[in-house]
């Protein structure tokens, strides 16, 4: 984010500045040994088990891990550990003080990350572990809610000193912010009225001040994924559908509502 005057957005900067890997990353890590049992780790790891764990890394007797064991490949597996895990890669490592954005781009491809650190104390480095449950934590949501409100505190500077109030295609959005102040607003001395405006009403209003042009199609569809990310992160809702989302569909919702806010962030005109 660029360096701005407004003081909130100067805040909501340092937040997102601030915000790492390390916050979400689950330490220490638990590993198996590459000879634990391929049986018995699938009922410690299995749903309301002693461990409910999609992800278990292999520490082989040099302790480093090499490999790690997917719950969903130990049905019916016998044998050591390490011969029912899979390779990992590069890009399976993550170190703990790199932005934690860039940690939940990476799991698009990865599935977990290892989380690397000085302090590890291990010959490899990693510590702890990012899996999809941990984008449910409240620093994900701390995070989003930051780049929603640095959008909503620019369209809000966009619109104040503008000539929306006597706008007649306006009219809808200055009627709902005058209802607004008057429900909130008991006797107090009244606010500009732009800060009574939700998100549609600051969009539409930026829009016909041709300060808010979305290159892309479907707006419409991209401005009601945006409306529900907001209603979301205010109610508190866990990332995915139903009850229990699986990996893919909690990793997949988290990155698209990142995106759509992002899509929003770079449709403003400045």
């Amino acid at each position: 984010m660029s360096v701005h005057a407004d003081s909130f957005l100067r805040v909501l900067a340092d937040i997102e500045d601030s915000l790492t890997a390390s916050h979400i990353a689950a330490f220490p890590v638990w590993c198996c040994k590459s000879d634990h049992d391929s049986e018995r780790l699938h009922q410690e790891i299995a749903p309301g088990g002693q461990r409910d764990y999609h992800h278990v890394p292999v520490r082989d007797e040099d302790g480093h891990i090499r490999t790690v064991v997917y719950r969903d490949d130990l049905g019916g597996k016998r044998g050591p550990a390490r011969k029912n895990g899979r390779l990992i890669g590069v890009d399976h490592k993550f170190e703990a003080s790199r932005p934690l954005l860039d940690a939940i781009v990476r799991l698009k491809n990865t599935g977990f990350l290892l989380v690397t650190s000085l302090e590890s104390g291990q010959p490899d480095g990693v510590s702890g572990i990012i899996n999809h449950a941990d984008l449910q934590k409240l620093p994900v949501r701390l995070l989003l809610f930051a780049r929603l409100s640095e959008l909503e505190a620019t369209l809000r500077e966009i619109v104040t000193g503008s000539d929306w109030l006597i706008r007649g295609d306006c009219s809808n959005e200055r009627k709902y912010a005058e209802g607004e102040r008057q429900r909130h607003n008991k006797g107090e001395e009244d606010l500009p009225l732009e800060q009574y405006l939700n998100l549609k009403g600051l969009v539409a209003v930026a829009q016909r001040l041709n300060r808010f042009v979305p290159q892309e199609r479907a707006i419409e569809d991209r401005l009601t994924s945006l409306r529900a990310v907001r209603n979301h992160i205010a109610h508190g809702l866990e990332f995915g559908n139903g009850d229990t989302p699986s990996p893919e569909e909690t990793v997949k919702a988290v990155q698209d509502a990142f995106a759509i806010v992002e899509w929003a962030i770079r449709s403003v005109v400045s």
